[in-house]
């Protein structure tokens, strides 16, 4: 706003139509910059914000900077000749095979945990100050670096510590552990020569070995051949017990008969072949045959190409067998018949032969057995000397390419104190402290501004009851009275507000019914009921005020203020005319709140005393006849029926008789003629007016347009009903343009709910304090009985928001009908 621009003009940006909506592109609400979003969680708080983000960017940038240390890094090389200097290769041109291998296994040999432990128990680590606690292996090993330089043959050794003597103490350590290895490594000529002989006599043994087996299994056909005899003999033994068994069975039972006769018998092959050579050596294969192929299936499976050709070799024995036994069993059975027979003699002749077979092969399978053992005691015994001797060949190999190192390292640079840290980052660090610092700091009191469910101005309204209308703002009426310039911006805003109202409800052909309420106490319910009164007023629309807080009546001590203030300020003025006096009352007020305004230093509750003071004093400024046609004598009376007791008001009228009678000049009139009528209260038993004149139940307010109609006479709620309000209001919009109506708050008092069913819209007053969540419960709550909203007032907001408002032309607000 600029400096002469009038406060009317700034205002009427202020309050412009609340319909207008900030859009982009396809009518897309505007996106809220980023900084509106922190300045509106910041919710005010910048002293804090900035006090914290200062102590977090300090304390963060500190914190940076001594969490980290510069780092030194200590150097060092190591030369390793790939060659032997030799007489017949003086200058070292050959280069030894597996170099390459060698570079690699020094390498390794420096990053060994033995390297490590050998450098801490160095004199250059200890006298250098490093670390030999249980844990210094593992810092050691974090903080050195070992690797080649590519396409040379150095080896570089590095090694990083925020101390630069440590830093250097450490190459130095490392260095001379690897001499000690190196020395180590190279005396292995001696372990060398015992790890040859140690292999010549493990070949020896091996070969010696070797030998006893094959003479052993020579006469089997090798080891395989013994194995497959071997099988082939134990079962040929257990199918001639089986024979033998079975014959001597056939022995018992034709001696248990008695029978001498031949008999005439299938004799089994393992029988025959005792007296067959021929059957005996086919029987010995067919067993064999049989073990090998178990034997193929054990080491190559169940499938293939070897079993195969055993088992046809088995079929064809088999075979062979079966007519072998087929044939001789045929041409027994014929000589059985011719007169031959095989008696009971021959069984046992039989008998004998096959025990005698039985034994024989017993015989076989024990010297078998014995060189079965033999064999493979031999086999397991050559196996772990081959075993052996690996492990003797791999350490001959590990010896021989150490002893290929003798002679061929050197130190190339033992390094210096480093005197430049090689990295700092302290800066980086304490720049990144100092951001998180300040960030944090400015985060606290942005969750203090989100955890704030508290409303703090008309933005925090608009996101929190976003589809409601706000109808506008209210300045702190309790300050801005005493300043002429604030009660303008007040009646301007209140008149803006007020415009609205009758533009939402134009189409009524009644009166208006217009709820106030809030969510809790002490919002500014009363104050903006007594404002808009005063704006209707103003517009020669004629109003009542309604208090329906049976429990706080603020709005009755409101409008005896204004009463008050009103006779004050008339009693003051001497010797005003009544013609005077009928010019003001045709005048309409510069100021509409002015009627609201404190008068000095003048209590604001009068006395009874106060009040017949005032009575005998405007009596005798204006004269009897002036101070009644001013009203003042109705005004008094009305301030006593609305404060005090009937015994008030029969002092005033004794006062007023008095003061009539004093007049000698006067003719006496009746006393009702001047002492006002009673104001009678509504109750229960008065809910409808009882068709008595609405004036009767009225208060005058000071302002011919305005009156007052309390509710108190009804009770705490148990007079309340929906009948009754239904039918108050009823009357009401029969005779008045406007009704305001102050309640309780919601859900909390009783009455607000009824009324604000009853009537015809509600307007939800919000101030700086209430809770978020308690707005939104009272707007449901209201919602939920029926209640139409007519929109939102932000009351109290401080006048600089309302001017900084007012410099936007637009504000993004939904344009929500009362009532939608």
């Amino acid at each position: 706003m600029s400096e002469h621009e009038p406060i009317e003009s700034a205002l009427e940006r202020v309050t412009a139509s609340p319909a207008d909506v900030v859009t982009t592109g396809q009518g897309a609400p505007a996106q809220t910059p980023a900084w509106k979003v922190v300045h509106h969680k910041l919710r005010g708080r910048y002293a804090w914000a900035i006090l914290l983000a200062t102590v977090g960017l300090v304390g963060g940038g500190l914190l940076g900077w001594r969490s980290k240390e510069p780092e030194y890094r200590g150097e060092g090389l190591i030369y390793i000749a790939p060659s032997m200097p030799s007489p017949q290769d003086p200058a070292g041109m050959n280069v030894l095979p597996m170099f390459e291998g060698f570079m690699a296994f020094q390498v390794e040999v420096l990053q060994s945990t033995r390297a490590t432990n050998l450098a801490l128990e160095t004199k250059a680590w200890k006298e250098g100050g490093g670390e030999t606690g249980p844990n210094a292996s593992v810092a050691f090993e974090k903080r050195r670096k070992v690797s080649r330089v590519r396409g040379t043959q150095h080896v570089r050794i590095e090694f990083v510590h925020t101390d630069p003597d440590i830093a250097i103490a450490g190459v130095h350590a490392l260095i001379d552990a690897y001499l000690d290895l190196s020395a180590e490594l190279n005396n292995a000529d001696e372990r060398l020569d015992n790890a040859r002989r140690q292999a010549e006599k493990l070949e020896s043994r091996i070969e010696l070995a070797t030998e006893q087996i094959f003479a052993l299994a020579s006469e089997h056909g090798g080891v395989e051949g013994l194995k497959t005899g071997h099988a082939a003999l134990l079962e040929r033994v257990l199918k001639t017990t089986e024979a033998l068994d079975n014959l001597r069975t056939k022995i018992e039972g034709h001696e248990a008969e008695g029978d001498e006769a031949s008999v005439v018998t299938e004799v089994p092959a393992e029988e025959i072949a005792v007296n067959s050579p021929q059957l005996m050596d086919m029987l010995l294969q067919l067993a064999m045959a049989k073990a090998k192929d178990e034997l193929l299936a054990e080491r190559l499976g169940e499938e293939c190409d070897e079993r195969c050709q055993t088992h046809q070799q088995i079929k064809v024995l088999q075979a062979h067998i079966d007519a072998f036994t087929k044939a001789w069993n045929k041409k027994n059975a014929e000589s059985t018949t011719s007169g031959g027979g095989v008696t009971l003699g021959q069984l046992k002749t039989h008998e004998k032969g096959l025990a005698k077979s039985l034994e024989k092969l017993r015989a076989e399978r024990r010297t078998l057995d014995k060189t079965r053992v033999e064999v493979d005691r031999l086999q397991a015994a050559n196996e772990e000397l081959m075993r052996r001797l690996k492990r003797m060949e791999a350490l001959e190999e590990q010896l021989a390419a150490q002893l290929v190192g003798k002679g061929r390292v050197r130190i190339a640079d033992k390094g210096t104190r480093p005197l430049v840290p090689h990295k700092d980052s302290r800066k980086s660090y304490a720049a990144a402290g100092g951001l998180l610092g300040g960030a944090f700091g400015l985060l606290i009191v942005l969750l203090f501004g989100v955890m704030d469910r508290r409303l703090k101005d008309a933005g925090d309204v608009d996101q929190a009851l976003s589809r409601l209308r706000l109808l506008g703002l209210l300045p702190s009426l309790p300050i801005g009275l005493y300043d002429p310039e604030g009660r303008r911006i007040a009646s301007h805003c209140a008149h803006q507000i007020r415009t609205l109202l009758q533009i939402g409800h134009a189409d009524r052909e009644q009166g208006t019914c217009i709820a106030v309420s809030g969510p809790g106490i002490a919002t500014g319910k009363t104050t903006l009921t007594t404002a808009l009164g005063l704006s209707f007023g103003s517009s020669r629309s004629s109003t009542v005020l309604i208090d329906a807080d049976l429990s706080g009546q603020g709005l009755t001590r409101r409008v005896a203020q204004m009463l008050l203030s009103h006779v004050r300020r008339k009693t003051d003025v001497p010797g005003e005319t009544e013609a005077a006096v009928g010019k003001s009352k045709d005048d309409a007020p510069t100021d509409v709140l002015e009627p609201l305004a404190a008068d000095g230093d003048a209590p604001e509750w009068p006395l009874p005393e106060e009040l017949k003071e005032l009575l005998t004093s405007a009596i005798e400024t204006r004269g009897i006849y002036g101070a009644k046609e001013s009203g003042l004598i109705d005004d008094l009376f009305a301030l006593a029926d609305l404060l005090y007791s009937k015994q008030t008001r029969d002092e005033m009228a004794a006062a007023l008789m008095a003061a009539l009678e004093s007049e000698g000049n006067l003719t006496f009139q009746a006393p009702s003629e001047w002492i006002p009528h009673q104001i009678t209260e509504l109750s229960p038993g008065h809910t409808g007016f009882n068709g008595v004149p609405l004036s009767r139940y009225l208060y005058r307010t000071g302002i011919e347009t305005v009156r007052f109609l309390p509710l108190r006479g009804l009770g705490e709620g148990g007079g309340v009903s929906v009948s009754t309000i239904s039918k108050i209001l009823g009357r009401i919009r029969a005779e008045f343009d406007v009704a305001l109506i102050d309640t309780g708050p919601v859900p909390g008092s009783v009455e607000t709910s009824i009324v604000a069913a009853q009537s015809d819209s509600v307007v939800v007053v919000l101030s700086p304090g209430d809770h978020r969540p308690d707005a939104e419960r009272a707007v449901a709550h209201m919602e939920q009985v029926g209640a139409r909203i007519a929109g939102v007032v932000f009351n109290r907001a401080d006048q600089k928001e309302i001017l900084k408002a007012s410099l936007s032309r637009s504000s993004p607000r939904r344009a929500v009908h009362p009532g939608a």
